[in-house]
Formats: C-alpha cells, sequence, structure tokens
C-alpha cells in the first residue's frame, strides 16, 4: 500500500471523525514530527515537545477539512500544526526558552504580496526559470516552511550548507524576478503601501 493511499486513508478516517486516527496518525508520523520539533524548539524538554506534537495532532485533525493534498503532504500539514503549536508554546511559556531564530512569523507584507495574481504569476514564471535543485530547496524552505537543519536531513547536507544553498537560490530568483518590470514595481508600490 503507497504512502498516499495511507494518508488518504487517514484522512478519511479524521473526517468521519474516527476516534483511532489520531492515535494511528501519532503513531505513524510522531517520529518525524518530534524530530521537526526538536529542531523548531530546541531548547524544550523531551516531554514538551512531546506534549506539542500530541497538540499538533489533536488540532490538525480537528481541522483537517482544511487539509488539501493538492498543496502539500499529510506530513507537511501536521509539521505546520507543529511550528503553530510551538509559537503558541511559546507565547504561553514566556519563561521556557527564548524562540529560536530560525522561527519566523508570518509576515503580512509576504501574505499582502502573493494576495496580488500579478505577483503570485511572476514570481511562478521566475521560480520556474529555476534549476531544480533551487526550486526544491525554495520549496521546502518556504511552502514546506521546513527548518535549514530539517533542509539539510532531507537533502544529505549540513545545516550551514543548506542555509547557503538557500542564500544562493532566494539571490538566483532575485536577479530573475528583476527582469520582470511588472512584477517590481507591483513589490515597489507594496513597500510603499506598507510603510506609509
Amino acid at each position: 500500500m503507497s504512502s498516499r493511499t495511507v494518508d488518504d486513508d487517514l484522512v478519511q478516517r479524521a473526517m468521519a471523525g474516527d476516534p483511532i486516527a489520531a492515535p494511528m496518525l501519532i503513531s505513524i508520523l510522531g517520529d518525524r514530527l518530534l524530530g521537526f520539533a526538536h529542531s523548531e524548539a530546541p531548547g524544550l524538554s523531551d516531554t514538551d515537545r512531546e506534549q506539542i506534537v500530541e497538540l499538533a495532532v489533536e488540532a490538525g485533525v480537528r481541522s483537517i477539512h482544511s487539509f488539501d493534498p493538492d498543496r502539500g503532504t499529510l506530513f507537511s500539514w501536521f509539521r505546520q500544526q507543529v511550528r503553530y503549536q510551538t509559537r503558541q508554546w511559546f507565547r504561553n511559556h514566556p519563561a521556557c526558552a527564548a524562540m529560536p531564530d530560525d522561527v519566523e512569523e508570518p509576515s503580512t507584507i509576504e501574505f499582502s504580496w502573493m494576495d496580488d495574481e500579478i505577483v503570485r504569476n511572476g514570481l511562478a514564471k521566475a521560480i520556474a526559470q529555476l534549476s531544480g535543485d533551487d526550486q526544491l530547496i525554495l520549496a521546502l524552505r518556504s511552502a514546506e516552511r521546513m527548518a535549514f537543519s530539517e533542509i539539510g536531513l532531507r537533502l544529505g547536507i549540513k545545516e550551514p550548507a543548506a542555509r547557503q544553498r538557500h542564500k544562493r537560490a532566494l539571490g538566483r530568483l532575485r536577479v530573475i524576478a528583476n527582469k520582470d518590470k511588472e512584477l517590481t514595481s507591483r513589490f515597489a508600490a507594496s513597500k510603499e503601501e506598507i510603510t506609509t
């Protein structure tokens, strides 16, 4: 049975309110989600991270109707829930540890740009001109919201190398995007709106 079939089956069970869905998800995805929680919150205890993962799975199951398999895997869906629960944990327990630098709050500027169809289309065209390796690392970081430590594990490289590859890919994307006059004028207009 393929991973996609297992995912589809679990999603259907969760949507139907099957009480066994959450424990099954934890048994299948738990170790990987704990690894991700460790990269998101290295200063927390294993017990705290386990609780974050449990809360994330519960939240993910409750909102499973919003899961879209065309936008990512079941694992990426729950990994995003771990990210949200980690942020919430640090808000509720400020004395535990400082939030790592690698965990950024979503930028309202970023999302306002992405609401613009010209920007979305222009970025899609620019990304399509990048190599497969550049596209992959940008997708892992931006779409999948992976930490650099997790990207390194996924690509079989060290974390500093993952950071460097991402930086170079962004640089190449910037060069291509800057050639699109309409795209750059939209970015400039969005920045002016935010700062005024």
